[in-house]
């Protein structure tokens, strides 16, 4: 299932446009079949985070709460929610995003088996049901904020002479003046490049898929391949790689749609027309447009579905 199937009949673009962020919906029925497979395990809850992540561009991952079920009392969400109905009715109510203590709801709906319901980020919602009706499963979309933004373009000015140079603590008011001027200018720079947002959304997306089963939505480098690692393409045959209306691309293997933002297009043209090789040699191929992290991240990425195989050289025969 992907977002499209989730949200039917409501197109995913008045969703993206209308609601995401903005306000809740209820999608009666959308959610049966996921919720009527959880009585084998969770591997469609695993395979639908997947997707939603390839759809939204971000880490979509199960959610825990911290504050014990039912919510009678109104519980903040700190990230965008999908909530999925497993058992009986809930009562689902939105006291709008300033405070959590208005006397009337701005929103209600019952929840029932195989209803899913989109609830924005900073809303104050409750729930109750008239039995002792068990938790609905949660999903939770990392959107990437301001913070995050500003994190990774100081990652992206850190190999810069004037960011990486001492800050002159001990220097005359005049030399402390200069360098705070000239480190302003450098970051009103970086955001002076009209292409920052899509560049960030590269970055973002490269990473989305990493960490779909985690809520910290934090790549960590200690399990990506290293170069000695071997790349084997893993599908059953050469895809075609086609652009879609939206703008990414994307290729179908065995009934499944893999989609990228554009800008991975040289990365998968280039594994599809070398490998079977190295991630050394594919870092070297690529260092022209991508550093050797966003490579290593993607490659992890491609391996995790399924994509390509990373061999160790002690597995090799």
């Amino acid at each position: 299932m992907n977002l499209a199937e989730l949200l039917h009949p409501v197109p995913t673009s008045q969703f993206l446009h209308e609601f995401f962020g903005v306000q809740p919906i209820l999608l009666r029925g959308t959610a049966t079949k996921i919720v009527a497979s959880l009585a084998d395990g969770d591997a469609a809850i695993a395979s639908l985070c997947l997707n939603l992540a390839y759809d939204l561009d971000v880490p979509v991952s199960p959610h825990v709460p911290t504050t014990p079920w039912p919510w009678r009392e109104p519980v903040r969400c700190r990230k965008d929610l999908f909530v999925l109905g497993c058992a009986g009715d809930v009562q689902w109510r939105v006291h709008g995003s300033d405070s959590k203590t208005s006397d009337s709801p701005t929103w209600e709906a019952t929840l029932s088996v195989g209803d899913a319901l989109y609830l924005p980020r900073g809303s104050w919602c409750s729930a109750e049901s008239a039995d002792a009706t068990p938790a609905p499963r949660l999903l939770e979309i990392h959107n990437p904020t301001g913070t995050e933004l500003l994190h990774w373009l100081v990652e992206e000015l850190a190999a810069q002479e004037l960011v990486t140079a001492d800050v002159p603590r001990f220097g005359d008011p005049a030399a402390k003046a200069d360098y705070l001027i000239d480190l302003r200018r450098k970051v009103a720079e970086a955001f002076r490049v009209a292409s920052l947002l899509e560049r960030f959304a590269v970055w973002q997306n490269q990473r989305a898929l990493l960490a779909t089963s985690s809520p910290e939505a934090i790549v960590d480098l200690d399990t990506l391949p290293t170069p000695a690692h071997r790349i084997e393409i893993a599908l059953p045959r050469k895809p075609r790689i086609y652009r879609r209306l939206d703008g990414k691309i994307a290729f179908k293997s065995q009934a499944r749609e893999y989609s990228f933002l554009a800008s991975a297009m040289p990365v998968l043209r280039y594994l599809l027309d070398h490998a079977p090789l190295t991630v050394a040699e594919a870092i070297r191929g690529l260092s022209a447009d991508f550093d050797s992290d966003e490579i290593l991240a993607f490659l992890s990425t491609l391996q995790r579905n399924g994509v390509i195989r990373l061999i160790a050289a002690e597995q090799e025969s």
